[in-house]
């Protein structure tokens, strides 16, 4: 039966490189780069709420049942764009949030 090497054994023959100069022959320094957003997301902002998982949860099934109704992708964005905008109208104010299916929603 054969024996498995032992590691320790073998680890111990080979010679050790100069470690620091190795690292530093091969380390290169990068400068962070700004990430520049696309050109629609360069104008608008980020709500955000925290809520139960239970509204995501009917948001995304509402989603769902949208798409299917109208033939085609109807996203949480929409969803929340419809809902501000009927505040807005509520309270008298513009209906300003523009979405992709704004006349099918």
């Amino acid at each position: 039966m054969n024996k498995k090497p032992n590691l320790t054994k073998a680890l111990a023959n080979i010679e050790p490189a100069n470690s620091t100069e190795t690292v530093m022959e091969k380390v290169e320094v990068k400068k962070p780069v700004k990430k520049k957003l696309p050109e629609p997301q360069a104008e608008q902002s980020n709500i955000t709420g925290y809520f139960d998982k239970v509204v995501k949860w009917e948001l995304q099934d509402l989603a769902t049942e949208r798409s299917r109704v109208l033939g085609k992708k109807v996203t949480l964005r929409d969803l929340l764009g419809e809902a501000i905008n009927d505040l807005f109208k509520k309270y008298g104010k513009a209906e300003v949030v523009t979405t992709h299916n704004k006349d099918s929603l």
